[in-house]
């Protein structure tokens, strides 16, 4: 923010160069890379739940084998 206002101070058209450059860019461009890193992560989850194979010992604890 301080380099805005020193720009802005100096004469420098800051809000117009917002409106007409960094405005019109997609805020959503990375929501389609985030939804698909979000699936992959919660298949990845249930294929480690699905491959849990517990080991009961003779004292009552377990041990987990992948």
């Amino acid at each position: 923010m301080y380099l805005v206002n020193m720009l802005q101070g100096r004469g420098y058209p800051v809000n117009s160069i917002f409106e007409e450059h960094v405005k019109p860019v997609d805020t959503m461009r990375f929501q389609e890379f985030l939804d698909a890193e979000k699936i992959e992560q919660e298949q990845q989850a249930m294929l480690d739940d699905a491959c849990t194979i517990y080991s009961f010992n003779d004292s009552d604890s377990y041990e987990i084998f992948n």
